[in-house]
């Protein structure tokens, strides 16, 4: 009986540095040693690296296409993808939400693995919003994103620019134009709306979006039903239950029944304070 032979053993894809304490992809090995021996050595390496669970790199652009998994539109607009080994070192998992920073913007998006998109690089589509948001060349970092996300209930759309060739003088616009304007307002709001639907955005943000080929930007208010959680308005609507009967411990001198009942808060029964004054004895009226 022959010999068994033993399989080779597959070299991990990610690897652990123990001088920087990073994790990087065992195609850089090279560019990474190159990095550490350099005399003006960067605080990050220049290449795709992993840091406590979070991966910097850049995005990859492709068509919906090429892609593994067959999503609706609007969800590709607020997606990413990256490869399995990639989720499994960043405890990341299908379908989850990650916060994903482009210098000062921060997005939540969903992230979806699949196995042929770069096992380096951030994939997205060509229309996605973190395509809107970064340059192929420039820098971006993901990771789990642990924060809470709320149903909002209302949200103010503010149209704050268009793009340069859509940039027109108002006072020339003749009247016909002004209202297929109108006619087009409902249009406007429906495809908004669609694109909104799902999304996780800030209170108060700026949103790209693409209207007919028209580039516009569009700033978003979130209503997230506030006054109702604020306190001092929930005390304002508080009325007190004067059938209910006063606790045997309450210290009634040190009440105030200055103020005059509200109308509105006037009951058939009315009781007053006791008073310890000489001229005033300790008493109850009611009226009926």
């Amino acid at each position: 009986m022959p010999p068994k032979s033993k399989s080779p053993k597959v070299k991990p894809e990610w690897v652990l540095c123990p001088q920087s304490g990073l994790l990087h992809h065992s195609t850089d090995s090279t560019t990474h040693s190159t990095w550490l021996s350099s005399t003006t050595t960067s605080p990050t390496p220049p290449h795709p690296h992993i840091v406590s669970d979070r991966l910097n790199t850049t995005i990859s652009l492709v068509s919906p296409s090429s892609l593994s998994l067959s999503l609706p539109t609007q969800v590709l607009y607020s997606s990413i993808f990256i490869s399995p080994c990639v989720a499994r070192q960043c405890g990341l998992g299908q379908a989850s939400l990650v916060l994903v920073t482009v210098n000062t913007t921060r997005l939540v998006l969903t992230v979806f693995t699949s196995p042929s998109v770069s096992p380096t690089q951030i994939t997205c589509t060509r229309h996605s919003w973190l395509a809107s948001m970064a340059l192929p060349s420039q820098q971006v970092s993901v990771q789990m994103f642990t924060g809470e996300v709320e149903m909002c209930r209302e949200v103010e759309v503010v149209v704050v620019s268009l793009s340069d060739s859509e940039l027109v003088d108002r006072e020339m616009v003749d009247r016909e134009m002004v209202d297929k304007e109108m006619r087009e307002r409902n249009k406007f709001r429906t495809a908004v709306k669609f694109q909104l639907a799902g999304l996780v955005v800030q209170t108060d943000c700026q949103l790209p979006f693409s209207f007919y080929g028209v580039q516009l930007v569009l700033r978003l208010r979130v209503s997230m039903g506030v006054e109702e959680r604020d306190l001092s308005r929930v005390l304002d609507k508080l009325c007190l239950d004067t059938d209910l009967a006063s606790s045997p411990g309450l210290d009634t001198s040190l009440l105030d029944t200055s103020h005059t009942t509200p109308p509105h808060m006037a009951s058939t029964a009315i009781t007053s304070t006791p008073q310890k004054t000489p001229s005033t004895p300790l008493s109850t009226t009611s009226t009926t």
